[in-house]
């Protein structure tokens, strides 16, 4: 299972039409991982569509993984609050995505948001 710390991340949103279809709206991150040594795998996209399969077409440096777009806010809070976050994803016999998810490393209980407002006076 290869695991690779997410480093930055770029935001998208638009909508796909097909030919004699609705539009339907999509969003993705791509992840751009950790340079440190590991296997070619520089990034990953993560398109976020209405299908509610898991899928991937993976290129010799990326991966790339259809996810259902109802996760999109999910994925988005935990870049946005967490650090490190890692990448983490599975595949079958065939190379074919079975799992796909982000994670952090083990924080304490209680942690909770720190409060970066500035105070009275």
């Amino acid at each position: 299972m290869p695991t690779f710390r997410v480093t930055r991340y770029v935001l998208s949103y638009g909508a796909v039409k097909t030919a004699g279809e609705r539009p339907f709206p999509w969003h993705s991150i791509i992840l751009v991982f950790d340079p440190d040594g590991r296997p070619p795998i520089s990034d990953a996209v993560v398109l976020f569509t209405p299908s509610n399969s898991l899928g991937n077409m993976n290129t010799p440096n990326r991966l790339t993984a259809y996810l259902p777009v109802e996760d999109f806010d999910t994925y988005h809070r935990i870049l946005q609050t967490e650090s490190p976050v890692f990448a983490e994803w599975t595949e079958d016999n065939g190379g074919r995505l079975t799992s796909f998810y982000l994670k952090t490393q083990e924080e304490p209980v209680g942690e909770g948001p720190v409060d970066r407002s500035e105070g009275p006076g």
